[in-house]
């Protein structure tokens, strides 16, 4: 498929495989990235209300969407140690 379908096409097939699968966790690794905020805000809250039992875990380098997530958590790395902190939610 990755010489049939763009990058695009192949993303847009991945999140109707997951709203088919209905997982019990979904890690998003930096899938906003290409998207802008009103699109990243829709398709959050898309997942979030036809998935509503899974755990919707989203990684990435810019501030969620305000609204779009319940919980933020920042990752620092200090002299090799790695914390996880709670950060603001965007309101």
């Amino acid at each position: 498929w990755d010489h049939r379908l763009s990058s695009g096409e192949r993303q847009r097939l991945a999140i109707a495989r997951v709203l088919l699968a209905a997982p019990q966790v979904l890690v998003l690794d930096d899938a906003l990235s290409a998207l802008d905020e009103a699109s990243q805000s829709a398709l959050l809250k898309t997942l979030k209300t036809r998935l509503q039992a899974t755990i919707i875990v989203s990684l990435g380098q810019a501030t969620p969407p305000a609204g779009s997530v319940d919980r933020v958590v920042t990752l620092n790395r200090t002299a090799g140690v790695a914390t996880l902190r709670p950060a603001p939610v965007p309101a």
